[in-house]
């Protein structure tokens, strides 16, 4: 009777211990697979990174004022630039808006609503 309770039990560990090996595997494909997407999104996050410097150095040139000067000042006659002076600019009433903002308080809240002019009406 002991032979057969150990061939019983050698029956059921070793199967047992087959899918659990197989088991393991497929997890360490899963996790193998995980970690190469890992290392390719850490690739493109420091891609990503550089280019950002690159713009940042880029973007801090162009608004460079005296690159921006130097553009003007060799494109001027193209350009048809004038110096800015008080009659460059016009008073903020004389800008026909197409909507005026009006307040409306309530007891819950204060609402700003944008109401169309007579202007924007025709």
């Amino acid at each position: 009777m002991s032979d057969w309770r150990l061939i019983s039990a050698i029956g059921l560990v070793v199967p047992l211990l087959v899918a659990m090996a197989l088991w393991a595997s497929a997890e360490n494909r899963k996790t193998q697979r995980l970690e190469e997407v890992a290392e390719e999104l850490q690739k493109k996050i420091i891609h990503a990174r550089q280019k950002l410097v690159t713009l940042n150095s880029e973007w801090a040139y162009i608004n460079n004022h005296e690159w921006v000067a130097s553009l003007a000042d060799e494109h001027f006659d193209e350009l048809e630039l004038s110096p800015a002076t008080g009659k460059s600019f016009k008073n903020v009433n004389s800008i026909p808006f197409r909507y005026q903002i009006s307040t409306v308080i309530d007891n819950s809240s204060e609402l700003l609503i944008a109401v169309p002019t007579s202007a924007a009406l025709q």
